[in-house]
């Protein structure tokens, strides 16, 4: 039924799939629930626009998505102009080129100069970076409101991004107009709470925490059982740390359980220029990287004062360590954000005859494409959660025919970062052990790559289908049958609510206190 309705969403249009793209199944159940979301647009108390939201891990396919939508949009007249909003320039020439290649979709890379009054006919829209929006969000504004705009945010939580520059309330005073805004994200949240625009949100169990609600979410976990990106495994280094407490030397080991302020010392100090334990566990992680013939990324920032600074780092101390290590300039190569050839450094780096390490400060983060790398050590004391589950993404791209189905993460025993390697393993672990009892109890086609929800179902007929689901919260197996489902969702339409079978389950699973 699916691939039928898809079939003829694009059968004869102009712009869509082409040049070998294949919509992920996943891709295709977002679509339709975009297209249902687009019907009857919605807006918060305070008028403003609600976007639909995806939120995906990385590698799962959000950029193609986006276009894929964007190519339905614009093929029914529902968008006469596609706007595309990314983080940095690297990620706007990949779009750019995706949305070219695989939909047809040609976007001009705006210019604040050149399209003052309009863009070229023969263009269907535009892209920017975040930065650039901050120049002349009222010119945005001019070239929306009259026509009938798709604005696509790609890692919408960039919006809240530096509160002084006001990016969130600039891309209102840009883009609030616009007939559909798309949001893109991998992490719904942000560890500072910063205001958001276009989303809503709710409390989460950490306290202070708020997400922001995604329509549809496709987690890694889905994405590693369904052979798209590499399943993450985290060596932890322990290891012991000497720090200085008023005239006295304390040894620490990560073992040790310490206060938090003490946790931040020892991670510190682990990660510095000199210490013992950064070499030793560079020793050990490249020792392995070199023998399974993997790249990998060394990340660093955020850790050291005085002279020695995360970019005398980079290009200084940790050469020389490698170096002390036996590995030359051929194996390495470092990128800053501050070096303006960095990124053709980035570019050129995949393809390099001979270098296989990665030295990065503040340039490989979220959106960078290097789909060789499959492996990736810390060396920062920077443990936030967005930015360290951004940084693990960059190598869990699957390649074709890929060598490595994982990834390796060197990182130190601080618990923030064992909690979070702890929680991935766990999902990755449940999507997997799921998809695996589909097969054997015939739920599934064995070697095919299905859209998956953490349920299943049984049943037959137009009625909404019996659910045996894990809840995520206490590992239960929670079961509604379907003549409950289905009261719920007469309900949820009685209040004009969201009543499609999905929001019935988070219903259930909300009055049953396992969400």
């Amino acid at each position: 039924m699916i691939e039928t309705l898809f079939d003829d969403f694009f059968r004869d249009q102009k712009y869509g799939p082409r040049n070998g793209f294949e919509p992920r199944e996943f891709q295709v159940s977002a679509l339709l629930d975009c297209i249902e979301f687009m019907k009857t647009p919605r807006v918060m108390n305070s008028g403003r626009r609600v976007a639909w939201i995806f939120n995906g891990g990385t590698g799962a396919g959000k950029t193609k998505l986006s276009a894929l939508i964007a190519s339905h949009a614009y093929n029914i007249g529902e968008a006469e102009q596609i706007v595309v909003v990314v983080p940095n320039k690297t990620i706007l020439r990949k779009t750019r080129s995706d949305f070219l290649k695989f939909f047809g979709i040609d976007l001009v890379h705006f210019n604040k100069k050149k399209h003052g009054d309009g863009l070229p006919r023969m263009q269907q829209g535009y892209i920017l970076t975040y930065s650039a929006l901050l120049g002349d969000p009222t010119l945005h504004r001019r070239l929306c409101s009259f026509t009938k705009t798709l604005v696509i945010f790609d890692e919408i939580h960039h919006l809240g991004d530096d509160p002084g520059s006001m990016w969130g309330a600039k891309a209102i005073e840009a883009f609030g107009e616009a007939a559909h805004i798309i949001g893109l994200t991998g992490t719904p949240y942000r560890a500072d709470n910063s205001f958001i625009p276009f989303v809503e949100y709710f409390p989460t169990e950490r306290s202070g925490l708020m997400r922001f609600k995604a329509n549809k979410t496709y987690t890694l976990g889905e994405a590693v059982a369904d052979g798209y990106c590499r399943k993450p495994k985290f060596p932890l280094h322990y290891g012991e740390v000497k720090i200085r407490n008023g005239d006295e030397w304390k040894i620490i080991s990560f073992h040790d359980s310490v206060s938090e302020d003490m946790e931040k010392e020892r991670l510190r100090g682990a990660v510095v220029f000199g210490a013992t334990t950064r070499k030793d566990m560079l020793r050990r992680a490249l020792e392995q990287c070199r023998l399974e013939k993997r790249k990998v990324i060394i990340f660093l920032g955020g850790d050291t004062d005085g002279d020695t600074t995360p970019t005398n780092d980079a290009t200084n101390y940790l050469p020389s360590e490698l170096v002390e290590l036996g590995y030359g300039s051929d194996d390495y190569e470092v990128v800053t954000g501050d070096d303006p050839t960095a990124q053709k450094r980035i570019e050129e780096f995949p393809k390099h005859p001979t270098k296989w390490i990665l030295i990065s400060i503040q340039m490989v983060s979220e959106g960078t494409d290097i789909p060789p790398l499959s492996a990736a050590i810390f060396l920062t004391s920077i443990t936030a959660k967005q930015t360290t589950i951004q940084r693990i993404g960059r190598v869990l791209r699957m390649m074709e025919n890929d060598p490595h189905t994982d990834a390796l993460i060197f990182m130190f025993a601080d618990p923030n970062l064992k909690q979070l390697a702890r929680e991935i393993e766990d999902e990755v672990e449940h999507e997997v052990n799921l998809k695996k009892r589909r097969e054997r109890e015939g739920n599934g086609e064995g070697g095919t790559n299905k859209p998956k929800r953490k349920t299943e179902a049984i049943g037959i007929g137009d009625a909404p289908l019996d659910c045996v689901i894990t809840s995520l919260k206490s590992g239960k197996v929670v079961e509604f049958n379907g003549a409950e489902i289905t009261e719920v969702m007469s309900r949820l339409k009685e209040a004009g609510q969201p009543c499609n079978y999905e929001c019935a389950i988070s219903f259930l699973l909300g009055r049953k206190g396992e969400l």
